[in-house]
């Protein structure tokens, strides 16, 4: 093999390995925004504060949450449907967003198929009505009710 043959199979090598340096980039390389479809202050704009920091510091660019409220959710969900899929618009819903598939005729989304799902980051339980009065049940642990009346 001559010297201009290996050069040439050196050039031909680095040219289809260009490609893949050019799709092997570092993601994210700019801000992530993630959509709360909730007005400021509700239970999921909380999550999202609360893990907002955690999470740009986990993904090295900042989160910038954004509430779009409106509508039960479907304002900003049907907006983060209609975001490029490239992973820099996240969405966090509340269960209402499974629930409005079947309320809302004529949302601009498929629930079930414009989004990918990526995590389960919180649980919350119920609550039910109390034959307790509240104001003492807020003080009182369920263990000193024993024995009381009801009325």
């Amino acid at each position: 093999m001559t010297h201009s043959t290996i050069l040439a199979a050196l050039l031909l090598a680095l040219t289809c390995l260009s490609p893949a340096a050019a799709l092997a980039q570092k993601f994210p390389d700019r801000p992530v925004r993630l959509i709360v479809p909730f007005p400021p202050g509700g239970s999921v704009d909380f999550i999202a504060r609360a893990i907002g920091p955690r999470l740009a510091q986990e993904l090295g660019q900042p989160v910038v949450i954004e509430n779009k409220g409106g509508a039960s959710g479907t304002i900003g969900t049907a907006e983060v449907a209609r975001a490029k899929p490239d992973g820099y618009t996240l969405l966090l819903v509340f269960d209402s967003h499974a629930a409005n598939a079947h309320l809302y005729k004529g949302l601009k989304y498929d629930t079930f198929e414009s989004f990918e799902y990526v995590s389960l980051l919180v649980t919350a339980p119920r609550s039910t009505p109390s034959m307790f009065p509240t104001k003492a049940a807020v003080r009182c642990s369920p263990t000193c009710w024993a024995g009381r009346s009801t009325s």
